[in-house]
């Protein structure tokens, strides 16, 4: 049961908890608006379709934020119940160090199991929900404007000698280029290995690359369950499937 220092000591570290992630999660959103701003304005997005996306990557940024919050919510709430003397009060009432921090710590690990579970899946999807959502937007603006009839949206392929599997919003073959790119790297029974998720990808026909911008690579254990990710703004790929064969593939399909 909780007595009146444990409800103060609750009330100010959460209070000092909400104000430095709302204030964390701030400067992130504000960074993030400073290099998309002017995409979603060229590309004619609202103020709805602006907050939709910062709501689903905001997960995503949950991850780095939390366990800095703590940190900075611990220091302040601790560090004004020392200044105004209430820490030597609360000691000479009789509470030890464990009656001060229990509260702290319980937060804490509730606040780490939180993390677990988002790790499960969570943040990955956050980020492919969000990078699906802008290239959504992307495409379309560009649908009200000249855009070439070649383009597929979306393209599929497959490569079951090498376990590989595209998938591309949109796609250009003029220009072997391609936008909200999903590259899956499967087992033999089909469970993914490796995933790489990028804003658009290029091939380059003198070095027979495939150059990956702006993305994420996830790594999966035997039981396909996200074990780690890399943000990445370039990767260089080669001995990938060539825009030929991709292409040989939709017409296959037709």
């Amino acid at each position: 049961m909780l007595n009146t220092i444990d409800r103060h000591l609750a009330r100010e570290w959460l209070k000092s908890f909400a104000l430095t992630t709302g204030a964390i999660l701030g400067l992130f959103y504000v960074q993030n608006l400073y290099d998309n701003l002017g995409d979603f304005l060229d590309h004619g997005s609202g103020a709805g379709e602006i907050l939709r996306y910062y709501m689903l990557v905001t997960p995503a940024m949950l991850s780095p934020v939390l366990p800095l919050s703590v940190l900075v919510a611990t220091l302040l709430s601790y560090g004004a119940l020392h200044r105004n003397q209430e820490v030597t009060a609360m000691r000479a009432m009789g509470r030890g160090i464990w009656g001060l921090l229990r509260l702290n710590l319980m937060f804490t690990a509730l606040l780490s199991v939180g993390l677990l579970l988002l790790g499960q899946g969570a943040i990955s999807n956050s980020v492919e929900r969000a990078r699906t959502l802008y290239d959504a937007m992307v495409s379309q603006s560009e649908a009200g404007a000249d855009v070439r009839q070649a383009r597929i949206q979306p393209l599929v392929f497959r490569n079951p000698a090498a376990d590989r599997l595209w998938v591309m919003n949109q796609y250009d073959p003029e220009s072997a280029s391609g936008r909200g790119v999903y590259l899956y790297f499967r087992a033999e029974g089909g469970s993914p290995v490796r995933r790489l998720t990028a804003r658009t990808v290029a091939y380059d026909p003198g070095s027979g690359q495939w150059r990956f911008r702006e993305g994420r690579e996830v790594l999966f254990d035997k039981g396909g369950m996200p074990t780690r990710f890399t943000d990445f703004k370039e990767k260089i790929l080669g001995g990938m499937d060539s825009p030929a064969a991709i292409l040989a593939s939709q017409k296959q399909v037709d």
